[in-house]
């Protein structure tokens, strides 16, 4: 069977399934979605009935290392020229194929059809998972319901922790791509500072993600009738990428896109999909977004959400971190916890973490979009990531806690007013305090911050380093007791899929 008869024969099976079991199907343009049986797209791997008049044809849902090999081994030989013939051609001025033209009796069905039959579960499917990863999901969430215990809005602490957290991830996801800034410039940046350290370079790519960051906070709790879109992805990019209007922001690519190996730009790592096949994979994506592996776990969802954009690769550039970002959307839509506390950008662009992210996508993902393989490994970096995550998480808010009831103790002990905690809380952590956060997070006026800022550099809890709008201020002597006690109860980390 040639590979242009493979797609009559798939596009005339799925024709008849959409007429028995009743689908609908509508798509037009780009931005509408699909709307289909889901069952039909589950990592269960369950193979939906076919009429008995039709053809043979294996559509089985495999485990991913072997599913549907034939059909791609085809397609992938035949290149795109084929499947771009078959976009173009109901509705278009040509006729569909005559194998499919005798069954349905009316061209409008094939153009009806097409996007069903001819993306249709052509994403990198959600795999089965093992014990192992069962057990790292559940402690996954056992982590995730102590973390909840702490999240009481009276506590004082709350809101510079959250800032904190915001920050490390921003500046995670930044450092992957080349962008280093700093936690300390993070935060000043997302408090309408001036940064201390970051070139104006890094500052609009920060500026641009935190965008994007906050409205993903913001849509946490849009309610029930949220909806994935195109328009959503792309408004994401957009507030991303915007400083680089000649990148297209929140527009799709018209042309190759290209992925560099990490160690040397001439070799090419990666290498994605024909731009023309594009709006027919971000249509399947979104319609899976929205229907498709409701019942899996967030995390997986959030982690094939993310495998699946960044291998699509839409746009000319900013996909790492538009990716990144829809996973933490997933999450914080779908959970019942802050984005900031959800993602694991943080985690991801610490290291010699960010080179076993590059190395899993190159494995998992391949050198071209290749939707067969298993993304079973792909879960599981993520699932590991997720729980290290969890782990620091729940390490910084005991550190806040306990650190904040020290800081307090040593304050009333001293003389001083226990407000000052929200100074030196920053400083004990390694940071650089600037006076005007302070006084926005005490809520004092700038008069009573800079008699503050005096007396705890009087008292030698603070050093000054600087002048006028440049002075910072960190750790002074009078907190190396306090570190030391820091240091005996902080917990190490412990890789969950390492053996037990």
């Amino acid at each position: 069977m040639t590979q242009r008869e493979d797609l009559d024969v798939l596009a005339m099976v799925v024709h008849q399934q959409q007429a028995q079991q009743g689908e609908r199907v509508r798509h037009s343009e780009i931005g509408q979605s699909q709307q289909h049986d889901r069952s039909s797209c589950r990592g269960t791997h369950q193979a939906p009935r076919a009429p008995a008049q039709a053809p043979a044809l294996d559509t089985a849902r495999t485990p991913a290392s072997t599913r549907t090999d034939e059909f791609f081994g085809r397609r992938r030989a035949a290149g795109d020229r084929a499947v771009r013939e078959h976009i173009r051609g109901p509705g278009r001025g040509a006729e569909p194929p005559a194998s499919v033209r005798g069954r349905t009796g009316d061209a409008r069905h094939l153009a009806t059809m097409q996007p069903f039959w001819l993306h249709h579960c052509m994403l990198f499917q959600t795999p089965t998972l093992t014990d192992e990863d069962e057990r790292v999901l559940a402690e996954i969430e056992t982590l995730r319901e102590d973390l909840r215990h702490f999240l009481r809005p009276t506590v004082r602490w709350t809101k510079q922790l959250r800032r904190n957290l915001t920050a490390r991830n921003i500046a995670g996801s930044n450092t992957i791509e080349g962008y280093a800034a700093s936690v300390d410039d993070v935060e000043a940046l997302m408090s309408g500072e001036d940064p201390l350290e970051a070139s104006d370079e890094t500052r609009r790519e920060v500026e641009g993600y935190q965008r994007a960051m906050t409205y993903i906070q913001g849509l946490s709790d849009a309610g029930e009738g949220f909806r994935y879109d195109l328009g959503l992805l792309n408004g994401l990019h957009f507030m991303i990428q915007e400083h680089h209007p000649d990148k297209r922001p929140g527009r799709l690519r018209k042309g190759p896109v290209y992925i560099t190996s990490p160690d040397d730009p001439m070799v090419m790592d990666y290498t994605g999909p024909d731009y023309e096949t594009v709006p027919g994979l971000m249509a399947e994506l979104v319609a899976w977004l929205n229907e498709g592996d409701l019942d899996s776990p967030v995390h997986v969802r959030a982690s094939m959400a993310h495998l699946n954009l960044v291998k699509i690769h839409p746009w000319a550039d900013g996909n790492g971190r538009t990716s990144r970002a829809l996973s933490t959307l997933v999450f914080s839509r779908e959970a019942l916890m802050p984005s900031e506390f959800s993602s694991i950008e943080e985690w991801l662009g610490r290291g010699q973490n960010t080179y076993r992210y590059y190395d899993m996508l190159k494995d998992v993902g391949g050198e071209v979009w290749s939707p067969q393989r298993d993304a079973g490994p792909w879960i599981r970096f993520c699932l590991g990531a997720h729980h290290m995550q969890a782990q620091t998480a729940k390490r910084r808010i005991e550190f806040f806690r306990d650190a904040w009831l020290l800081l307090v103790d040593q304050m009333e002990t001293s003389g001083l007013d226990e407000r000052m905690a929200f100074a030196l809380m920053p400083a004990l952590a390694g940071g650089k305090v600037r006076r005007t956060m302070y006084q926005r997070d005490a809520d004092l006026s700038s008069d009573t911050a800079m008699r503050d800022m005096k007396a705890m550099v009087r008292t030698g809890w603070l050093r000054s380093h600087g002048q006028a709008r440049g002075r910072f201020y960190t750790a002074g002597p009078a907190m190396d007791p306090v570190k030391a006690k820091m240091k005996t109860i902080t917990r190490s980390l412990r890789n969950p899929y390492s053996t037990r």
